[in-house]
C-alpha cells in the first residue's frame, strides 16, 4: 500500500485538484471526466505561482500557513464558480420547485464513474512507482541530483522570492528554478521536508507521465463506429490511450529491441545506452543525449526538463480542448477566456521551469490556434483579428506572470549557429524512424483526401478533427528532431559537446509529442477501410509495441539484486551518509540548529561539478560562497562564453580563507561574502593540504565538533 510520505503527497494534491475542479470542468467540456486529472496540475500551477508572486512582492512570506490561505481563497472562488454553474437548480430549490434530493438525482453518474476510474489509474501508477522508486532512492553526484536537491532546499527555506543561490552567495539563482520551487511547494503543503518529498515528487511525475497522456489519447480518439461495432467503439479508445500512456511513461525506441535482442553484445545491454546512442562512441566528435521520461523517472533527477513534463502535457491537453471545441459562440463564453488565460499561465510557468520549452510551445500554441481558427473555418477579417487577439492575449499573460522572474534572470546562451555536423542517418532511423514514418504517411493520406474531393474532405474533417490536431503536434515533433541537425544554441561546452543540450532539450519534447501521435495514427490507420493500409499499420504497431519493453527492462535492471524500502529522509540521503558519514552527521545538526539563510563556507575548486563538493549547501539549502563552478559558469558566463572573473576570484578567496593566517585579510573576505559559519570536514582537508585548523577555530566559536569535523561561528 501507499506509505505515509506518499500518502501525504497524494492527499494534498487530491485536495488541490478537488478545489480547482469547478474551474477545470468548465474548460474541459470535451473530456469524458471533464478534466478531473488535469485539475490537479492546474491547481498546483495556479496556487504555486500565486504564492511565489506574493512572496516576491513581499506581500506574504512563503510559509506553509500562507500557502494554505491561498488555497483556501481559491477554494472560495471555485465554490463561486460551482454555485454560478448550478444557479438554476438553486433557484428552483429556493422557489420550492425542486428539493435537494431531486437535485442530487440529476448528478451525472457516468461522469462520476469516469472520475473514479481516472483517479484509480492515477493511484495505481502512483503506488506502483512508489514501490519501484524504493529500490533506488539515493541522491548522488553522478548526475545533477545535488543541484536539483539543493535548489529544492533553497526554495523551501526562503521566506521571499527569489531564493538566494546556494552556490553563489549574495546573488539570486540565475536559472529557471521554478520547477524545483513547484516540487518544494508540493512538499510544503504536504508537510514533507525536502528529504522526505524529493522521491515522492518523482513518483508523482511518473504517475502524471502515464495518466495525463492516457486522458489526452482517450479523448482525442473519438472515431465514429457503426452500430455493429459498438464494442469496438468502446474498446479501441481505451487501447489507444493505453498505448499512448505506456509509450510516454515507459517507452523507448527501436534501439531497445535491436540492441537488447539481436546485438552480438546483447548481454552487455544497459538502459542507459539508448540516451547516448548518438555519439556514445569514445572517439565521436558529436556527443549528444536523447533522454526519455522512463530514463528520467529511474535516474531520479528532479531536473528542469523532467519536472516540466506534467506542465507540457497539460498544455497539450488545453490545446486539444481549444482545437476540438466546436461551439460557435465560444468567444462569448467565460470558460473560453479562462482557457486562454491558462494557456498563457502554463506557457509562462514553462518558461520559468525549463526555458527551452518556452519557444517550443510558442510555436505549437500558435500553429494550433491559427489552423483551428483560420484554416478549419471560413477565412474572414473578423476571424483574423480574433485569432491575433487570442495569440497576443496569451503572450501578454505569459509576459505579465513571468515579469518578476525574467527581470532577475540573465540568459547567456543566445547565439544560434549552424551545426556543420549531422547524426548518422541509420541512427536517426532507429531513434525516430517509426514516429517519422507514421507522421509523414498520415499527412500524405490526409492531403490525398483533401485533393480528391474538398466537399468529402470537409465532411471527413468534421467527424475527425482530432486527426488534424495529431498531424500538427506530429509535424512539430518532426521539426524538433530535424532542427538540431541544422542549428544549435551555443553554450560553454567544447566542439564535441556543442549541440549536446540542444539535441537533449528539443528531442525530449519531440518524444513526448511522438508518444501521443504515433499510437493514435497506427490505431487509426489499422481500422482503415483499405485492407493494405490496415495490415501494414498492424505490422508497424506490433514493431512499435516492442519499444515499450525499454522501461520494463530498465526496471528489472535497476531493481535487480536490490530490496525496496520505504521512501523517507534516511533512504533519500543514504549515499551521502555512506560516503561521507561525518559530513552527514554535521548536515543533520546544521538543519536543526542553524538559520537557513546563514552563509556557510565550504571548500571549492575549479571544475568541481559532478563531485561531492558543495554537499553542505546542497543538503541543507544554506548558501555557500561558491559551489559547482562549472554550473555557475554556464549560468553566468559572459557574451564570449568565458568563465566570469568573479568565479575565479571567489575560488581564490575561499582558498585564501582556508589556508592563510592573515587575520585582516580573512576578516575582509568574511565581511565581503557575509559568511556566518566556516565548515571544516573531510573534503576541506583533502582540498587544502595546508589548511590551518587552529587559525580558523580562533576566528569565532566552535559550535560543532565531531571526529575532526568543525563548524565555526565567526565573530
Amino acid at each position: 500500500g501507499l506509505k505515509m510520505n506518499l500518502l501525504k503527497l497524494w492527499f494534498s494534491i487530491f485536495v488541490v485538484g478537488l478545489v480547482f475542479y469547478p474551474l477545470t470542468s468548465s474548460i474541459f467540456k470535451r473530456f469524458n471526466d471533464k478534466g478531473w486529472i488535469f485539475s490537479k496540475i492546474i491547481g498546483i500551477a495556479v496556487t504555486s505561482w500565486t504564492v511565489w508572486f506574493l512572496s516576491y512582492m513581499k506581500i506574504l512570506e512563503y510559509t506553509q500557513a500562507n500557502s494554505y490561505i491561498v488555497i483556501f481563497i481559491y477554494a472560495i472562488a471555485n465554490l463561486g464558480i460551482l454555485i454560478f454553474k448550478n444557479r438554476n437548480n438553486l433557484k428552483d430549490i429556493k422557489q420550492g420547485k425542486e428539493t435537494i434530493k431531486t437535485c442530487f438525482k440529476k448528478i451525472d453518474l457516468k461522469l462520476v464513474k469516469n472520475i473514479l476510474i481516472m483517479e484509480l489509474i492515477f493511484i495505481l501508477c502512483f503506488a506502483f512507482w512508489g514501490y519501484i522508486k524504493g529500490f533506488n532512492q539515493e541522491i548522488n553526484n553522478s548526475t545533477e541530483q545535488f543541484m536539483d536537491y539543493g535548489f529544492m532546499n533553497a526554495t523551501m527555506n526562503t521566506k521571499n522570492m527569489p531564493p538566494e543561490d546556494i552556490w553563489y552567495s549574495g546573488e539570486s539563482i540565475n536559472y529557471y528554478y521554478f520547477g524545483q520551487y513547484i516540487s518544494g511547494f508540493m512538499c510544503k503543503i504536504s508537510s514533507l521536508t525536502a528529504s522526505e518529498g524529493y522521491n515522492c515528487i518523482i513518483v508523482f511525475i511518473f504517475a502524471c507521465s502515464f495518466v495525463l497522456p492516457f486522458s489526452i489519447g482517450y479523448n482525442l480518439f473519438n472515431h465514429k463506429f457503426d452500430n455493429k461495432n459498438k464494442k469496438l467503439g468502446k474498446l479501441l479508445p481505451i487501447i489507444v490511450a493505453t498505448f499512448i500512456a505506456i509509450s510516454a511513461s515507459l517507452g523507448g525506441s527501436l534501439h531497445y529491441p535491436i540492441y537488447k535482442w539481436f546485438s552480438p553484445e546483447k548481454d552487455k545491454y544497459s538502459y542507459t545506452q539508448e540516451t547516448r546512442y548518438i555519439g556514445i562512441e569514445k572517439d565521436s566528435k558529436d556527443k549528444t543525449a536523447t533522454e526519455v521520461p522512463a530514463y528520467s523517472s529511474l535516474v531520479g533527477d528532479l531536473h528542469a526538463h523532467y519536472i516540466d513534463l506534467f506542465l507540457t502535457l497539460t498544455c497539450v491537453a488545453l490545446l486539444s480542448q481549444y482545437f476540438l471545441d466546436e461551439r460557435k459562440d465560444k468567444y462569448k463564453k467565460i470558460s473560453f477566456y479562462a482557457l486562454v488565460f491558462l494557456l498563457g499561465l502554463f506557457l509562462g510557468i514553462q518558461k520559468m521551469s525549463n526555458f527551452w520549452d518556452f519557444p517550443i510551445y510558442i510555436v505549437i500554441i500558435s500553429l494550433v490556434i491559427i489552423i483551428k481558427d483560420l484554416i478549419c473555418g471560413k477565412f474572414s477579417k473578423d476571424k483574423l483579428l480574433t485569432t491575433i487577439l487570442v495569440l497576443v492575449g496569451i503572450l501578454f499573460i505569459e509576459e505579465l506572470i513571468t515579469l518578476p522572474f525574467t527581470k532577475d534572470l540573465i540568459i547567456s546562451s543566445t547565439k544560434v549557429l549552424f551545426t556543420g555536423i549531422c547524426s548518422p542517418f541509420y541512427k536517426m532511423l532507429i531513434k525516430w524512424g517509426i514516429p517519422g514514418l507514421c507522421i509523414i504517411s498520415f499527412f500524405v493520406i490526409f492531403f490525398v483526401k483533401f485533393k480528391k474531393s474538398k466537399e468529402k474532405f470537409k465532411e471527413y474533417l468534421n467527424n475527425n478533427l482530432s486527426d488534424l490536431f495529431i498531424i500538427i503536434i506530429g509535424i512539430c515533433a518532426l521539426g524538433l528532431v530535424i532542427m538540431p541537425e541544422i542549428v544549435y544554441l551555443k553554450d560553454i561546452y567544447g566542439d564535441d559537446y556543442k549541440r549536446f543540450n540542444t539535441v537533449f532539450k528539443l528531442t525530449y519534447q519531440a518524444y513526448i509529442l511522438f508518444s501521443i501521435s504515433t499510437s493514435y495514427i497506427l490505431c487509426k490507420l489499422m481500422i482503415s477501410k483499405n485492407k493494405y493500409i490496415s495490415y501494414i499499420s498492424l505490422i508497424i504497431l506490433f514493431i512499435y509495441i516492442t519499444t515499450f519493453g525499454y522501461g520494463v527492462n530498465a526496471i528489472f535492471e535497476v531493481t535487480k539484486n536490490r530490496q525496496s524500502s520505504e521512501i523517507n529522509a534516511e533512504n533519500t540521503e543514504k549515499y551521502i551518509k555512506n560516503t561521507l558519514p561525518d559530513d552527514y552527521e554535521a548536515i543533520k545538526w546544521i538543519r536543526e540548529n542553524i538559520d537557513r539563510e546563514s552563509v556557510i563556507l565550504e571548500s571549492t575548486k575549479y571544475g568541481n561539478s559532478y563531485t561531492t563538493s558543495a554537499r553542505i549547501s546542497s543538503f541543507t539549502g544554506n548558501p555557500t560562497v561558491l559551489g559547482w563552478s562549472s554550473h555557475e559558469w554556464l549560468w553566468r558566463c559572459d557574451k564570449d562564453y568565458k568563465m566570469p572573473k568573479d568565479i575565479e576570484i571567489r575560488t581564490s578567496n575561499v582558498n585564501t580563507i582556508y589556508t592563510t593566517t592573515d587575520l585582516a585579510q580573512v576578516k575582509l573576505l568574511i565581511d565581503k561574502y557575509n559568511i556566518s559559519y566556516i565548515y571544516i570536514g573531510s573534503l576541506e582537508y583533502s582540498t587544502y593540504s595546508n589548511i590551518n585548523v587552529n587559525f580558523l577555530t580562533s576566528l569565532g566559536q566552535t559550535v560543532y565538533n565531531n571526529n575532526s569535523t568543525y563548524l565555526i561561528k565567526v565573530k
